[in-house]
């Protein structure tokens, strides 16, 4: 990533303008997004590390020259750093998304994650999850807790909420009903996973849009979400077409912690109208790395008391 940012220095002459990202940080406060009007240079294109990577993805022969090249190549620099640098993170997830054609209101979830750690190919510690949802009111006081390989692969759900707050019981993560709650199962909540669906999102973009002659990308170099300082990468696909996913999406990387720590997609507009319509958005907020998360971090104690 040093290069990254040396390079970034070096396109000083370009100007840049600034956007402003400031999602909530606690309960009770919307993430708000302001932008003002600026030119935005690109990052420069590298050669992938492994020569065989276009072959083992499909990737068409022209593949290094694609639009979305850049962006691959940020995406993979980033996964290959969480995977070596974080043992370990807190924060509170703000997300909000469209499940079933109906947007959601905002949620708000205090959250602890261990990655996956190994000795050679042992695992030492099991990737676990615990959340506790902090709003809205419906689903206030609600924990969540999954461990990898334990509770017979199910999440332990205390119910929280208004009603029948005191129900505790299992559930698959990849369940229709645990869908019916959420875009992504509880497992693609960790920092990795949520880098690794961006590159396969990427992968999918180039193979289907060969020539990139519906793929446009922008990087905004002074950017910054819930004030902290931010490359926001944008991509849209102008044309709307079934084998793309989404119409724009913006992905925000911490610029000091390397992470990313902010995604939103939209759908076209509907015919008729010009806004485009907001499927999802996640921002990492409060993000604290490698804090030391213990086994009792993880334990069904957790789900205990308020």
């Amino acid at each position: 990533m040093t290069s990254v940012i040396k390079a970034l220095a070096r396109c000083a002459f370009l100007l840049v303008g600034i956007l402003v990202v400031t999602p909530a940080i606690g309960f009770g406060q919307e993430p708000t997004v302001a932008r003002k009007p600026f030119l935005a240079a690109s990052l420069p294109r590298k050669i992938a590390y492994d020569p065989l990577y276009s072959t083992r993805n499909s990737l068409p022969n022209n593949w290094e020259s694609h639009p979305l090249m850049p962006a691959l190549n940020l995406a993979r620099e980033r996964i290959v750093y969480i995977r070596e640098n974080v043992r370990d993170f807190t924060c509170v997830l703000v997300k909000r998304e469209r499940i079933n054609g109906q947007l959601r209101p905002y949620e708000y979830l205090a959250t602890k994650v261990r990655c996956e750690q190994r000795q050679g190919d042992q695992i030492i510690k099991p990737f676990a999850v615990y959340t506790q949802y902090l709003g809205p009111k419906k689903i206030r006081g609600r924990k969540v807790l999954y461990v990898a390989g334990e509770n017979d692969g199910k999440m332990l759900i205390r119910n929280g909420g208004t009603r029948f707050n005191y129900i505790t019981f299992k559930l698959e993560p990849t369940s229709v009903a645990a869908l019916r709650e959420s875009r992504y199962p509880i497992t693609e909540i960790g920092l990795d996973a949520f880098t690794e669906r961006l590159i396969e999102q990427t992968l999918s973009d180039i193979r289907n849009d060969p020539t990139g002659a519906n793929s446009r990308i922008r990087f905004f170099h002074q950017a910054s979400v819930d004030n902290r300082p931010c490359l926001h990468i944008q991509v849209v696909h102008p044309t709307r077409a079934e084998h793309f996913s989404y119409h724009i999406a913006n992905i925000y990387i911490d610029s000091e912690l390397h992470m990313p720590i902010r995604v939103e997609t939209y759908d076209w507009p509907k015919e008729g109208h010009d806004e485009p319509i907001l499927q999802e958005e996640f921002t990492f907020t409060r993000l604290r790395l490698n804090v030391g998360l213990s086994d009792a971090d993880f334990s069904p104690s957790v789900l205990e008391g308020k």
